[in-house]
C-alpha cells in the first residue's frame, strides 16, 4: 500500500472503539481488491493480544473500510495497541 492508504488506514482505525485495559500486538493479514478488504486472517502464532472482542472489532473495522483507489495487494498489518 501507498503512503496516503496507510494514512487513510490509520485514521480509519483510530475511530474503532475499543474497551479499555487492553495492550499488545495484533497482526492480521488479508487482501486489497477493487477498494475491498478481505479474507481477514489473524496471525495467531505473531500476535500477543488475542482477545476475541478485540479481534472482532478491528477486523469489522477493516472490512467497511474504503480503500483509496487503485490498491490491490496482499496486506500484513500489525497494530501495536495500548487502551
Amino acid at each position: 500500500m501507498n503512503e496516503a492508504a496507510i494514512a487513510d488506514l490509520t485514521q480509519h482505525l483510530e475511530k474503532t472503539n475499543l474497551l479499555p485495559g487492553f495492550g499488545g500486538e495484533i497482526v492480521f493479514e488479508f487482501t486489497v481488491n477493487k477498494s475491498r478488504v478481505a479474507g481477514i486472517m489473524l496471525d495467531e502464532e505473531t500476535s500477543t493480544l488475542k482477545d476475541a472482542v478485540v479481534v472482532e472489532k478491528i477486523k469489522r473495522s477493516l472490512l467497511i473500510w474504503r480503500v483509496p483507489p487503485s490498491t490491490n495487494s496482499k496486506v500484513i498489518l500489525t497494530l501495536h495497541l495500548r487502551v
